[in-house]
Parts: structure tokens; sequence; C-alpha cells
């Protein structure tokens, strides 16, 4: 398994007579490990981010996408030791916070529309610098909720506001889900049996390497055919639960309600000077 596409999973098939470049990664991600995907440098998109716990696709962000890993990779086999993490006892010591604590403040800053329009130059061309800033308890709270929702999306509760218009028994195969028109986006048709309705707005505001969470699931999610090899994608096989792409959508348009609240009600960016 591995994230092939923001919130999109699927089976890998392992090795290294197939994959080009496999390198050691299997092995050095290691179990429980979490990484905060970024965009490499000189990506033409808006600078996002995506805490992930499973190997990762190279192109998940534009222009090849660079991660920071919770645990060490060549030490990731002792996992719950004290020497494996990759966060350093100075820097702890320098910021005040335990080491995970740490993890999950970076992971709220980066989220911050304060911190992306104050370093947005930067952001560009060079690695993310993590300032010291005040309420440090706000944004390691708001950095776990926003880890919780975003590694665990597959279980987190569809959205309830949503209506649907939908025949009897309805199909829950999907082949190209769309708005009925450029612009409407408070529709969804899911397939020929089922429309989504009552979308809201705001679900839209979560983007992820310039595209919202919610069309990423759409463009994904399709029954696609390679025109060389003939090897048809067709993402109704991924799950033996018939209805698993239906309730992801409506998954994704919660997560991306909640992820929206969460950032908007972050703390301004206020830097400690050192």
């Amino acid at each position: 398994m591995h994230v092939y596409r923001p919130f999109t999973k699927k089976w890998l098939y392992y090795d290294k007579n197939i994959i080009e470049m496999s390198r050691k990664f299997k092995r050095t991600f290691g179990d429980n490990n979490k990484v905060i995907l970024v965009p490499g440098n000189g990506s033409r998109r808006s600078f996002s981010c995506l805490m992930i716990d499973a190997i990762p696709d190279l192109n998940i962000f534009d222009a090849g996408s660079q991660g920071y890993s919770l645990y060490n990779k060549e030490t990731v086999s002792k996992l719950f030791e004290n020497d494996n993490n990759n966060i350093s006892s100075t820097i702890s010591k320098e910021f005040g916070l335990s080491t995970d604590d740490i993890f999950y403040y970076t992971y709220a800053v980066m989220h911050s529309e304060d911190y992306r329009r104050e370093f947005a130059n930067d952001l560009i061309r060079q690695q993310p610098r993590i300032p010291k800033l005040k309420n440090k308890d706000k944004f390691i709270d708001t950095g776990r909720k926003l880890a919780n929702l975003h590694l665990n999306y597959e279980s987190y509760p569809p959205y309830e506001g949503v209506k649907f218009e939908s025949a009897v028994n309805p199909s829950y195969k999907v082949i190209k889900m769309k708005h009925p028109k450029k612009g409407m986006l408070e529709k969804i048709v899911f397939n020929a049996d089922i429309t989504i309705t009552n979308i809201p707005e705001k679900a839209y505001d979560y983007v992820v390497n310039g595209r919202p969470a919610i069309e990423w699931i759409m463009d994904q999610y399709r029954v696609k055919k390679d025109e060389k090899s003939g090897i048809i994608d067709d993402p109704n096989k991924y799950s033996r639960d018939e209805k698993y792409i239906f309730n992801l959508l409506l998954r994704i348009i919660n997560v991306s309600v909640q992820t929206v609240d969460l950032v908007e009600n972050l703390p301004p960016l206020e830097i400690i000077e050192s």
C-alpha cells in the first residue's frame, strides 16, 4: 500500500524489477512512522503540506515531494527508543517542547495562512523554516487534530449535511465523477444513479498541491485506460466494500470542512525573536 496522490492509496508491488528506483524505502520507512510532505523547491503551486503514514509516491506534490519523517529512517527498527527521533534534543530544548509536540506544532504552523503569506517567497525557493511562536500550545493542539483528520480520513465520519438524488437500489460503482456544469460545486454527479447535493462551498477551500481535496478524489477515483498497454485502472476494485469510494468522498468533504475550521481558528503569527 502506498499514497499515490492526496487521499488516494494504491496497492504497491514493491519489486526492484518493476520500480525504477526502489531503494530501501520500504524497509527504512518502518511501521508507525509519520511524514510531513511538502512540495519540492521551485514548485509552481502555492505551498501546502500533508501528513501521511505510508510510503509516498514522489509526485504527490509539484516539483517532487520532500518529506520530514518523525523517526530516523536508519534506526526505524528501534521505533520506540530515544535515539531514533529526527527531532534533536537541542531543538526540543530550544523550543521548550517534547519531540512529538514539535512535530505537530510544525504541522499546524505549515497550515497557518499567516505563515504561508508571510514566507511565500521563501517557501518557493527553499524548504520551510519554522519560527518560534507565541501560543505554542494552541498550535500543538491544532496540529494533533489536523494529523488525526489527515491520517485517519478513511475512518472519519461522512459529512452529514449533504443530500442525495438517488435511484432505487443504486449502484455505487464509479466511472467518472463530475459537476453538472462548470462552477456548480454544490453538486457532484457520482454516477448515473446518484447525485450528491448541498456540498458546502467551504469544503473546496481545503487545497492540497493546487487542488481541493475533494477534486483529488474526483480526479483519481475514475476508470482510466492506459493507451499504450491497454491496462485499465479501475478504482472500484480497490476495496471489497462497494460503497468505499462513495463514503470516501463524503468523508473527504467532512475532513475538508473540519480542516478549514481548524486553520481559521489558528492564532495569529506572533514570532518570538531569538
